[in-house]
Order: C-alpha cells, then structure tokens, then sequence
C-alpha cells in the first residue's frame, strides 16, 4: 500500500496489516505481499452482518478444532487430500473423513465452486477483526 501523504500513512499501514493477515489466513507463503496478490480474499474477509453469518457457519464445527485446522490446511493446499494429509501427518482417508464431518455439520460443499468460496470467507472473516 502506498501514502500519497504523511496523512496518508496510518490508513496504508492498516491496509497493509490486512494484507498480510489475510495472505496468512490464505497459506500464501511468506515473502513481499500487494493488495492484488490476495484481491478476492481480501474482499470477502470484510466484516458486516453477511460476514457475521457467514462466519457463523463455522460455530458449528468450533467444538472441534481439528475439524477447523483440516479445513483451512486443505483450502491452503489447493484441496489437494494427499498435500493436506502429509502437511498435518495424517492418512488421506482421515481427512475426507473430517472434511465429511464438517460439510455434514455446517452444509459447505467443498465439492462446488460456492461451497469453497463459502469455506474461504468464513475462514477469513472467522479472523477478520470486527469493525
């Protein structure tokens, strides 16, 4: 982010802190980050009511945390089971098993296009500060 002023600048210092929480909450590896770099994920971590709902979603699987680190662990390897499996040291059948677990409690898909974008946002906006 960039301050065209020294007014400027605690507004871009924001921004940039949002920037980088967001590409953490995403998996996107450590380094140098730009608004662009996490454009869409950026958006959909603003709070407001829908966000609240949306995050809500998660409530349901909050007494399991397993079940939350699978699912985020699994966006952030491309919803790849086996990447996911060997990142969290666990068979590949138990994280369809857990995946499973959470679709059937909270009623995200992970299988549609809307169902991971769903799981993307409620993730993000689980973190997003409120306000």
């Amino acid at each position: 982010m960039t301050a065209a002023t020294p007014a400027d600048v605690p507004e871009a210092a924001r921004t940039a802190g949002e920037i980088l929480r967001v590409a953490r909450a995403c998996g996107v590896p450590p380094g140098l980050h730009r608004l662009d770099d996490v454009l869409l994920e950026f958006h959909l971590s603003r709070p407001g009511e829908s966000g609240r709902r949306i995050a809500a979603l998660l409530d349901l699987v909050a007494d399991r945390p397993e079940l939350l680190e699978t699912l985020r662990v699994h966006l952030a390897q491309g919803q790849d089971r086996r990447a996911t499996a060997v990142a969290l040291g666990l068979h590949p059948n138990t994280v369809d098993n857990r995946l499973a677990k959470t679709a059937e409690r909270t009623g995200i898909d992970l299988s549609t296009p809307r169902g991971t974008a769903t799981a993307i946002a409620a993730l993000l906006l689980r973190d997003a500060p409120e306000g």
